[in-house]
């Protein structure tokens, strides 16, 4: 079993998770969950996130306060004291600073993260890119929006996204059907040779994405992500992925 033990990192004073098949953490409002699953994609991509920062043009000149800045967000870099943070992964304590400092080698990503903010991922009906966020926006964000945003480049070239029989079950496809998107579909339409992600049904004029509901919005985000987790062909999972962070999954239903 996995273990995590966090040691006055934010608002986080002590907290110590055991993560099994299917881990759920439940709480108030600002107590550290999303710090604490930020930080978990941290421990298990340490070279993926720092080869992504990098990537776009990003410099956190070694620094572990500019660090949580870039991956947590903008005025995040004050989470972690020098003389009483510490954080135990698998049962070794952690030098972050040391850690961090270095560039690790990029062995692939083994953690998709669906972010609490994952409505943020759509801009006028199509996901953003990694670099339409500001460099003060966390990564989990940024990088879940670059993923949907390769998705649909490269592996949605027909027009309708749901229902799709080659994705979910139909017990689940029927459920959404009805209590998500009431009767429409999900489909890419072109205004001026711009992509975007419309509701529609046969014969009706598309709705676009600002005259979405509230739940609408966030569910297709989530959507998305689902259908990235769990590819068209006979392949039981994407890449090197071990585990799944679905943060907030009831927003909006």
């Amino acid at each position: 079993m996995e273990t995590l033990q966090i040691k006055n990192l934010g608002q986080i004073k002590e907290a110590k998770i055991e993560f099994g098949d299917l881990t759920v953490l439940v709480g108030p409002q600002a107590t550290g969950k999303s710090i604490t699953l930020q930080l978990f994609k941290l421990l298990v991509d340490t070279g993926f996130v720092q080869h992504e920062i990098a990537k776009y043009g990003m410099d956190w000149e070694k620094k572990l306060a500019a660090f949580f800045d870039l991956y947590f967000g903008e005025g995040m870099r004050s989470v972690w004291h020098s003389d009483h943070s510490s954080v135990t992964w698998q049962g070794k304590t952690l030098d972050m600073p040391k850690l961090l400092q270095r560039l690790q080698k990029d062995t692939g990503e083994k953690l998709f993260f669906i972010p609490a903010q994952r409505v943020l991922a759509l801009r006028d009906g199509w996901p953003r890119p990694f670099t339409d966020y500001s460099p003060g926006d966390p990564f989990a964000v940024r990088e879940f929006s670059e993923q949907l945003r390769t998705l649909m480049d490269r592996e949605f070239t027909t027009e309708s996204l749901f229902p799709q029989q080659n994705r979910l079950k139909k017990a689940f496809r029927d459920l959404l059907q009805r209590d998500v998107f009431a009767e429409f579909n999900l489909k890419i339409d072109k205004v001026r040779s711009q992509k975007r992600l419309v509701l529609g049904t046969n014969g009706s004029d598309p709705l676009p994405y600002m005259v979405w509901s509230a739940g609408q919005r966030e569910f297709v985000p989530l959507l998305l992500g689902m259908y990235w987790l769990m590819p068209p062909a006979k392949v039981a999972k994407r890449g090197n992925i071990e585990w799944v962070v679905i943060e907030e999954l009831e927003m909006g239903l």
